[in-house]
Parts: C-alpha cells; sequence; structure tokens
C-alpha cells in the first residue's frame, strides 16, 4: 500500500495501539489475580477459623505480620480485594484518558486549523518542522478533565460530533469511583468529609460483572475514538513526529534516501515494535522534506 499522508502507516494510530498493549496489560494483570485468589482460598477449606494464620500462610521475614487468627486474615483478604477493584477502576479511567489526550494532540497538531474550526487547511508537519504550534494545552485539557457530559461537549466541538455519548453514565460511574479511590481509599468521598464516626468504613465490593462492563464501556469508547479522527484528521502524522524527534535525521549527508529510509525503519521498530516498508518510509521522508 502506498504511503498516504491520511492513513496511519501501520492501519491504526500508535495511540491506539498503545491502548490496545494497557487494555491487554490490565485484562492478563487483573485476572491472573483473581485465578490465584481462587486457589489461594482453597488452603483454608476445612480449617477452623480460630487457627492462626500463619500456619497455612507462613511469612518468615515477616513474622509479626500475620498475627490475626484465620477467619480475621480471610476478612483482611476480602478487604484488600476490595481495594484492589477500586485501584483497577481507577487504572482503567487513566489509560483510557491517557489515550484520549494522546489522540486529540496528534490531531491537533496534525491539523491546527482545527481550533477555530477548521480541518486540514493547513498541514501540521510544517509547525513540527519549526516548532511553531499553537498553545493546544487548553483544547485538550476539557477532554480529559471534568464531568464526562461536559468532555463530550467539549469533544464535539473539536472534531464535530461525539460517539460516546451512550457510555456517559458509565463513564461518569467510574471518574466517581476514581475520585473516592484517590481522596478518601475507595471510600465515598461524601462520607468522609464530616464523618460522625472516626472509624474505617467498610469498601462496597465492584462485581467481575461490573468490572468486565467498565472494560466493555472503555475498549468501546476508544474504538469510537480512533475511528472517528484518526483517519480525519492524525493519518501519518504520528509516524512523521517520530522521524521529526529521531537523533540521526541529520546526520546522513551523502546517503541514498533509501538508505535513510532503512535506518529509519530501525529506529521506528525500536520505539513502536511496528515495522514500516522501506517505500513507505521513502514517502514518508519526502513529504516531510518538502514543507
Amino acid at each position: 500500500m502506498p504511503f498516504d499522508r491520511w492513513k496511519p502507516v501501520n492501519q491504526y494510530s500508535l495511540a491506539w495501539r498503545l491502548f490496545q498493549r494497557h487494555h491487554t496489560h490490565f485484562n492478563r494483570i487483573f485476572w491472573s489475580d483473581q485465578a490465584a485468589r481462587r486457589r489461594v482460598y482453597t488452603f483454608t477449606r476445612g480449617k477452623v477459623k480460630s487457627i492462626p494464620a500463619k500456619d497455612i500462610f507462613p511469612l518468615d521475614e515477616h513474622p509479626r505480620a500475620l498475627l490475626e487468627n484465620l477467619g480475621e486474615w480471610s476478612q483482611n483478604y476480602n478487604a484488600f480485594d476490595r481495594w484492589a477493584r477500586i485501584a483497577a477502576v481507577a487504572a482503567l479511567t487513566g489509560y483510557l484518558e491517557t489515550f484520549i489526550s494522546q489522540l486529540a494532540y496528534a490531531a491537533l497538531e496534525s491539523c491546527p486549523a482545527l481550533l477555530v474550526g477548521g480541518s486540514r487547511e493547513i498541514d501540521g508537519v510544517i509547525h513540527l518542522k519549526n516548532n511553531t504550534f499553537p498553545e493546544l494545552e487548553r483544547a485538550v485539557s476539557p477532554l480529559v478533565r471534568g464531568e464526562w457530559s461536559s468532555r463530550c461537549s467539549a469533544y464535539a466541538t473539536l472534531f464535530g460530533s461525539c460517539g460516546f455519548t451512550a457510555h456517559i453514565s458509565t463513564l461518569e460511574e467510574m471518574r466517581n469511583l476514581r475520585n473516592d479511590a484517590s481522596h478518601s481509599f475507595g471510600r465515598p468521598i461524601a462520607s468522609m468529609r464530616m464523618a460522625e464516626k472516626y472509624l474505617v468504613e467498610r469498601i462496597d465490593k465492584i462485581s467481575d460483572a461490573r468490572i468486565q462492563g467498565f472494560l466493555g464501556a472503555v475498549e468501546s469508547v476508544a474504538k469510537s475514538i480512533e475511528k472517528d479522527i484518526t483517519h480525519r484528521f492524525v493519518g501519518a502524522y504520528e509516524s512523521m513526529r517520530i522521524y521529526h524527534n529521531w537523533p540521526r535525521k541529520n546526520d546522513f549527508s551523502g546517503y541514498s534516501l533509501k538508505s535513510v529510509a532503512m535506518d529509519f525503519g530501525g529506529y521506528y521498530q525500536e520505539v513502536t515494535s511496528y515495522g514500516i516498508p522501506k517505500y513507505v518510509g521513502v514517502s514518508l521522508i519526502q513529504h516531510y522534506q518538502k514543507l
């Protein structure tokens, strides 16, 4: 497939590729822990709750860490699992926001006319080469801060419409849980502001089904954004930004363009783990140089 400025070099944006890695990593570690948790409880079957927990789970290097009995250990382990699930929601929300921010920056750098209601009137590679980007933080910040209804409105203002409105209630639920996790160790913030009892409150458990629902919503939102703006506004810009930041791009005096493209391909593979055909690299470099 020949090089096309408005098509990603590797079919999808690099921001989406990174999102997928985060999403896969989350699934692997979260469900691995749940599998291990179920296995751990098999060691307690038929045991009396009053026996010392350290008799079943010895921690020689920390002899005081498990002074409770088996029943108390179970309560504490369940409490940790509830907290870990809250932390998991915070992680989900975090890498979704990372994806949105990365792709939005790429789109606005690639098509700076978006800031004034335009589209592809200016190829942002010109600003990349001359380091003359307009200020973008003010445009991107509303996409990843505040309530999701306002984020959706900000997204529609920039890109024409918002395709993830159906998930706003779920995203808002996750945002509130993340705030609870970061401010009150997983407990509702409202219950902690003027606590009448200075006691540790129980954390509600987030079920497997709820976690799966959050996972599905996060993936659907990211997929919607990827489909919406990558081919319209980002294209191959991320790859040209990699070329722009390549430390060796000015060290090839006297080399053929094919040789430069081959070396760039190695660097591209190193920083993205994806290959770039030599002929695509040649066209990409030519596009960069002519602007």
